[in-house]
């Protein structure tokens, strides 16, 4: 989670670089995930997933889905809580 919220502004690259370890294709990735984030003006389009088991208890938040569109494709986010 804390690649993406230093992601979200384009002045933390080089942060969430030194964060992250990358295999060559990774590296590839990320510097055209990084190129689209531009392309988009650095937004991303949130489709979260929420419970809702009755309106008697609080909503919790399942996940969080963010995507990206791509001259190649969409990129997908995915952060699931009870991974974290």
């Amino acid at each position: 989670m804390k690649h993406l919220i230093c992601i979200s502004n384009a002045g933390n690259v080089e942060a969430v670089r030194s964060m992250s370890v990358f295999r060559e294709e990774g590296e590839s990735s990320f510097n055209q995930f990084l190129n689209d984030l531009d392309d988009n003006q650095w937004l991303l389009y949130n489709i979260s997933y929420f419970y809702i088991p009755t309106l008697d208890v609080n909503t919790l938040l399942e996940n969080i889905v963010l995507l990206l569109t791509s001259s190649k494709g969409i990129w997908s986010i995915i952060f699931n809580f009870w991974m974290l």
